[in-house]
């Protein structure tokens, strides 16, 4: 095999396995975390306590953007991303707080 299709197999199947990756819990936590660094958003999780609010709702597939799908929101929108300040919620419920709010 010539090394250029070597190189492309190996990177193919790297590319596979971050995709895989960023499927999995640690891998939502990893974006979400980022997320909050993004928006200036304390957080105050680790990974344990984040995996244990989703696990506990019960909503883990559920999640995602949109209706019928869950979020994990901020009381009033506001303070950090911490165990004792998210919920797990609609993204809709959580889009028409924020829209009373004036976000």
């Amino acid at each position: 095999m010539p090394a250029s299709k070597y190189y492309w197999a190996k990177y193919k199947k790297y590319r596979a396995s971050v995709k895989r990756y960023w499927k999995t819990p640690r891998g939502r936590y990893s974006l979400q975390k980022r997320q909050a660094k993004v928006r200036e958003i304390s957080w105050q999780f680790t990974f344990d306590s984040w995996w244990l609010m989703w696990n506990e709702s019960g909503k883990w597939n559920l999640r995602g953007c949109g209706k019928g799908k869950y979020n994990m929101c901020r009381y009033h929108d506001t303070g950090p991303y911490s165990p004792n300040n998210c919920y797990i919620d609609l993204a809709t419920q959580n889009a028409r707080e924020g829209a009373r709010r004036g976000r």
